[in-house]
């Protein structure tokens, strides 16, 4: 089924839950996490500054093993003329499957991601003392990095008189980084590129250099905030409304 996206495109989701429900989960990614930006530390006349890239259709580009394809046919059974007509065989059946991995494996975020990131090890552009994980200490480096399934992202802490020069670690890995991707051929997306940016989002928490803020997008918190006040003045909540509103403003808090 497809999920509103974009103007011009939707995103396809493929229903796999019986198949996911008979297969074990592979568990070997880890992925950053936003909130491990709010141990950040900068010198006095330092700021941190952000370069980042997202791979265009990144699952378009995993090729599901032969093996495995049987397990991901959808639609209905393809048989007689309408066989034929496609170059198959009229005495066959035939179903559509899946050739790439598709969202909606329980497994394909954890291929993807250690897809990315073998490909930036491949050519010497992964240094996990300085890649962020979930429930690790920040690293103690004045460059991170940390890749999300398709988004990566590049931090430096630079002087503040350098934050707009190509200079710096974090410049030179940037640069190595889109090279490989062109030299492999994977296509970025470059309306979600950007370069040595001091106000960033990186995985849901905002970070603003110049005032020393890192937490929850703002604009976020007061969406929330109106939703609260909304909900605080009906005459009776049910409980799923309460723990769904719980659920979805704490966290941001």
């Amino acid at each position: 089924f497809c999920v509103p996206h974009k103007a011009v495109s939707d995103r396809l989701i493929f229903d796999r839950r019986p198949q996911n429900a008979t297969e074990r989960r592979l568990e070997w990614c880890h992925l950053p996490y936003g909130p491990s930006l709010c141990s950040l530390r900068l010198k006095p006349g330092e700021d941190v500054r952000c370069s980042g890239d997202d791979i265009s259709n990144y699952f378009y580009h995993l090729e599901l093993p032969e093996v495995l394809r049987s397990r991901s046919a959808f639609g209905r059974c393809i048989t007689g003329q309408e066989a034929v007509d496609l170059g198959g065989n009229c005495d066959s059946k035939y179903f559509m499957i899946m050739k790439a991995w598709c969202m909606g494996d329980h497994n394909a975020v954890d291929v993807a991601q250690e897809c990315h990131e073998g490909l930036l090890a491949q050519h010497g552009l992964l240094d996990e003392a300085r890649m962020i994980r979930y429930k690790r200490p920040l690293p103690r480096s004045n460059t991170l990095q940390g890749i999300y399934i398709d988004d990566m992202l590049v931090l430096g802490s630079v002087p503040s008189a350098q934050v707009n020069e190509p200079v710096g670690d974090d410049a030179q890995l940037r640069v190595r980084i889109r090279d490989t991707y062109d030299k492999v051929n994977l296509p970025r997306s470059a309306n979600k590129s950007f370069t040595f940016e001091t106000n960033f989002t990186a995985w849901g928490t905002e970070v603003r250099s110049s005032d020393g803020y890192v937490g929850a997008p703002r604009d976020k918190r007061i969406q929330l905030f109106i939703l609260s006040m909304l909900t605080l003045c009906l005459d009776t909540v049910n409980q799923d409304l309460f723990r769904s509103l719980l659920g979805l403003s704490l966290i941001h808090i």
